[in-house]
């Protein structure tokens, strides 16, 4: 069973390299993100707004065609909630954006761009002064992205994405929490430079 799994990694890496329509790369950046929130009080959350974070990790793009392409970013992301007391709340989500991306180019890897789609965020850790609060937030959030960007030369490119979460990050539903973003990044294209 491990050796099929690894002749799939094998493959899939083989056919990325050696693929026309599939790039891979690193994506590097940061975000803004602020909370909105109904009824959580029992949390005592103070102003979310404007609170910066790491957002970094992988990413697959793949053209259909001149025009169209999907891109998949796997990225981690770590987030905080300021309380009214001593202690905030840290969190870490990994988070995986399979986004439709259209291009303004007649060369889908070349120039301007509109990517958006959904989000799926799933929490690692959330704890307050060492302390695990992860039991009062729900695993698995969704949301969704709406962003542009453009292709600096064959190796690099940078994208701005506002993202909004749909669904409650909290556990208890009589309460409701979510945050929105703006998103920036920079993405390097592996695949270019192994060519």
């Amino acid at each position: 069973m491990k050796n099929n799994y690894l002749n799939l990694i094998l493959f899939f890496i083989t056919a990325t390299i050696y693929g026309q329509d599939l790039n891979f790369g690193l994506v590097l950046g940061g975000n803004m993100t602020s909370t909105y929130s109904d009824g959580a009080s029992a949390l005592n959350l103070v102003d979310n707004s404007g609170v910066t974070n790491f957002y970094g990790g992988a990413y697959l793009d793949y053209s259909f065609s001149n025009k169209l392409g999907l891109k998949s970013d796997i990225v981690y992301t770590n987030n905080k909630l300021v309380t009214a007391i001593e202690n905030d709340i840290k969190m870490n989500f990994v988070v995986h954006t399979p986004n439709l991306k259209y291009s303004f180019n007649d060369e889908y890897f070349k120039g301007f761009y509109l990517i958006g789609g959904p989000k799926i965020s799933i929490l690692t850790s959330a704890e307050s002064d060492g302390a695990d609060l992860k039991e009062i937030f729900n695993s698995t959030t969704f949301g969704a992205q709406l962003g542009a960007g453009t292709n600096l030369n064959n190796y690099l490119s940078i994208e701005a994405k506002f993202d909004a979460g749909l669904s409650n990050l909290l556990s208890d539903d009589s309460d409701k929490l979510n945050f929105i973003a703006f998103i920036l990044t920079l993405n390097l294209n592996i695949n270019e430079l192994i060519k």
